[in-house]
């Protein structure tokens, strides 16, 4: 089966980082491209969840739609 190719965007909301997680612990099923932070002001959440985007690549949203 072909992998589901994601981007997360968004980070900022209470359950973003459990579904990083999610995704992180399902390499089968899904390719993790990165993820993306529109709001550009981190707040607590992210500052709370960010071990959990550790590896994962920062991008902008001009990088998700060209790809």
């Amino acid at each position: 089966m072909k992998k589901l190719r994601v981007v997360q965007i968004g980070t900022e909301h209470d359950h973003a980082g459990e579904a990083m997680m999610t995704l992180k612990r399902l390499p089968d099923l899904f390719e993790l491209v990165g993820f993306c932070m529109p709001e550009e002001d981190t707040t607590c959440v992210f500052e709370k969840n960010r071990e959990r985007y550790e590896g994962v690549p920062k991008l902008s949203l001009e990088e998700v739609f060209a790809d």
